[in-house]
């Protein structure tokens, strides 16, 4: 008899920001070039009892393709979890661990299939500065303040306060969970 084995399959998706008439949006994207590592989330064995990997042993390190997409085959059944090691600059590394079983179904089934999409957030920034007068120093309230990206996009609008300042936490943070 052959012995089961599993499959993982991992998507990994992040967000990239797109300037429109409006000024920007959130889009979804695949992330490639992300490194993770797979664990043994218990001691692993094979199917007739020989001992393969300790509990919190790294198994591999394998990085997602072009479309976001990591297969790793030929596992033993057991409790593993998935854990990123690298994003890219622009996105936030998640320390999450994911933990799932490949667990035996029947003889029918082989391989035993887990799959997951694993979602990373951009690294966003607040907007903070104060309107004042060159000459004066003064502050200047109510003032209407625009940016604009290099190709003349407008991606922001906002006024200043009483105390001459914009302080806009959203401004560039309104990506909801992509």
């Amino acid at each position: 008899n052959k012995e089961v084995k599993g499959e993982v399959t991992v998507h990994k998706t992040g967000a990239t920001v797109k300037f429109t008439d409006d000024g920007f949006k959130y889009e979804k994207i695949d992330l490639s070039g992300v490194k993770i590592g797979l664990y043994a989330n218990e001691d692993i064995y094979s199917a007739n009892k020989v001992f393969k990997y300790k509990k919190d042993t790294l198994i591999g390190t394998y990085t997602t393709d072009s479309n976001g997409i990591i297969n790793i085959k030929d596992l033993y059944l057991g409790k593993y979890y998935l854990k990123e090691i690298e994003t890219n600059t622009l996105h936030i590394l998640d320390d999450t661990k994911f933990e799932f079983e490949l667990k035996y179904k029947d003889q029918y089934t082989n391989p035993i299939e887990y799959k997951t999409t694993i979602k990373n957030y951009l690294k966003k920034g607040n907007l903070e500065f104060t309107k004042t007068d060159l000459t004066t120093g003064k502050v200047i309230p109510n003032t209407k303040v625009e940016i604009y990206t290099e190709d003349d996009k407008l991606i922001y609008s906002g006024e200043t306060d009483e105390n001459g300042k914009i302080k806009n936490k959203q401004a560039f943070n309104n990506a909801s969970s992509m």
